[in-house]
């Protein structure tokens, strides 16, 4: 049995509240995630949890909880217990070294970039290297000045095309969503830099855009999904700074007499209110 970090969580928070339900919003705000997140965790986990022999008993109103014989939740609990946790992998490290100096705006000093992906200074410097080849195919460059860190130069709009079609076309959409939900919303790189993102703004627009993008003909798929929101408080981000995010004027009248047009329209007006 190989159990995510949050997999595991969620699973200790079942087995230790056995004999109650525990609604969705609950294991929510435990593990500072979305409910959307835990709903999506609790797909994967189902299907290991039926390997051996233990469903969530689901009730409305109520909740879920683990349902199965005594063996099976000792078994559980040994499993749990005797499993190590898994270490990121090379290209959840990128995205989250990406994700930090896109985020940042003063340079990041490299032991605490080091610290926050689980590696040595020296590792870090080879993850660096490697991320140099990729950054410049967007235009972008690392810039590292000893005494003072790491930060990233070069267009915006080509930060943020590279990390939409990386989080899109190279990594599992949910493996990216948690890797930044855990550094980068519900965390930080040190205690001077509180929040590299506001947890409350993610919840916010993420609660928006279920309810606005519901009015659609269609569902978008995850990695879409995610790329929209990170797209949406990366925005919000830079406004609140007062730097400047624009729209190609042809992109813009390809799409104003659309659908999706007037659902961005709304949701503007709304983010704008909040």
């Amino acid at each position: 049995m190989l159990l995510s970090k949050r997999e595991r969580a969620i699973t200790e928070m079942l087995l230790k509240h056995q004999d109650q339900y525990l609604t969705i919003y609950d294991i929510a705000q435990t593990l500072a995630v979305s409910s959307r997140t835990i709903h999506r965790e609790l797909k994967s986990l189902e299907e290991t949890l039926n390997q051996l022999d233990l469903t969530l008993e689901r009730v409305v109103r109520k909740g879920l909880k683990l349902s199965g014989t005594p063996h099976a939740i000792k078994r559980l609990r040994q499993l749990i217990q005797e499993q190590t946790m898994t270490d990121l992998s090379e290209e959840e490290q990128q995205v989250i070294i990406l994700y930090a100096l896109i985020q940042a705006e003063d340079p990041i000093k490299q032991y605490s970039l080091a610290h926050e992906i689980g590696v040595s200074t020296q590792t870090l410097s080879k993850i660096l290297d490697q991320l140099e080849q990729v950054l410049n195919n967007y235009q972008l460059k690392l810039q590292r000045k000893r005494g003072e860190g790491i930060s990233l130069q070069g267009p915006e709009s080509k930060k943020r095309e590279l990390l939409s079609l990386w989080m899109v076309n190279d990594l599992n959409s949910t493996s990216v969503y948690s890797v930044i939900e855990n550094h980068f919303v519900y965390q930080s790189l040190n205690q001077t830099q509180l929040s590299m993102v506001d947890m409350d703004k993610i919840f916010r627009v993420e609660r928006l855009l279920m309810d606005y993008l519901d009015s659609l003909p269609y569902t978008l798929i995850e990695s879409s999904y995610i790329t929209l929101t990170v797209h949406i408080v990366l925005s919000i981000d830079r406004m609140q700074k007062n730097e400047y995010v624009s729209l190609e004027p042809k992109v813009y009248e390809e799409v104003r007499n659309t659908r999706e047009f007037e659902v961005a329209t709304a949701l503007a007006s709304r983010l704008e209110e909040i």
